[in-house]
């Protein structure tokens, strides 16, 4: 009989694993899943605590909310690709509903992991403090200090390969994210009070090619206001492996008197 290859076995288990993670749900966490919308997010928790452009991509933050804090970061299309989860307070027993792993100890979190549905601990690569199982269609981070789980992070897996938490590290060009060299506040300020988020699309010279509102004032005045001052600034553009490029910008506007 003929002698079983365990490198063939191997890769067939690898395959099946990646199969069943391309076909499996998105994941979720403390109610965002990953490869939706940031917007809804919003619609769900209201104007953010924080927006704004890194070179990771846009950054988005909501605190204090139903015991959790919770950070996004996305792409330039503002598609969720990952999420961080941690208690608003000390002594705060809030838990996200999909993984309720929040202080724990670090000895029984790949239990915990597996009753969620995570898959098994992935040993290699390994960062100090960090634990990372399969789940659905990404992956579940467990972010310790001392001996307890402190945060919990779902990444989709382009993002945990750039993040190297797992697979082969991404060979990625460095990114520089767009900024904005100088404000310009427009001559012409609105009745109107109110906060808005502009996207702002720049070419590779800096130049404003687009600028939209992502989430209203409530105000048409005190949008079109905000508008009008990021036209008027200054911007640094983006950079591709060292190239100057096009790009995006999040833009903090409105009117707060």
């Amino acid at each position: 009989m003929m002698a079983r290859r365990p490198g063939i076995a191997i890769a067939f288990v690898a395959w099946l694993t990646l199969c069943a993670a391309t076909s499996a749900t998105p994941p979720t966490l403390a109610g965002v899943a990953v490869g939706s919308s940031v917007l809804d997010v919003e619609k769900r928790f209201g104007f953010p605590d924080v927006a704004e452009t890194t070179d990771y991509g846009s950054f988005w933050q909501w605190s204090e909310r139903d015991g959790l804090d919770r950070e996004i970061y996305t792409d330039d299309d503002l598609v969720v690709e990952s999420v961080l989860v941690a208690p608003a307070r000390g002594g705060s027993t809030a838990q996200p509903s999909e993984a309720p792993m929040l202080g724990i100890d670090v000895s029984k979190a790949a239990t915990a992991a597996a009753s969620v549905g995570a898959g098994p601990t992935i040993v290699k690569p390994s960062t100090p403090g960090i634990i990372v199982w399969p789940f659905g269609s990404g992956y579940l981070v467990a972010e310790t200090v001392g001996s307890v789980v402190a945060r919990l992070r779902v990444l989709d897996v382009t993002s945990t390969r750039r993040w190297r938490y797992a697979g082969d590290p991404l060979a990625t060009p460095p990114h520089t994210a767009a900024t904005m060299v100088r404000e310009v506040i427009a001559p012409s300020v609105p009745a109107g009070v109110g906060e808005d988020l502009i996207l702002v699309n720049l070419d590779a010279t800096g130049k404003v090619t687009d600028a939209k509102v992502l989430i209203g004032s409530g105000q048409t005045d005190v949008d079109r206001f905000a508008i009008d001052c990021v036209r008027l600034s200054t911007f640094k553009p983006a950079t591709c492996a060292g190239v100057p490029c096009a790009g995006t910008y999040l833009y903090s506007g409105g009117i707060l008197r």
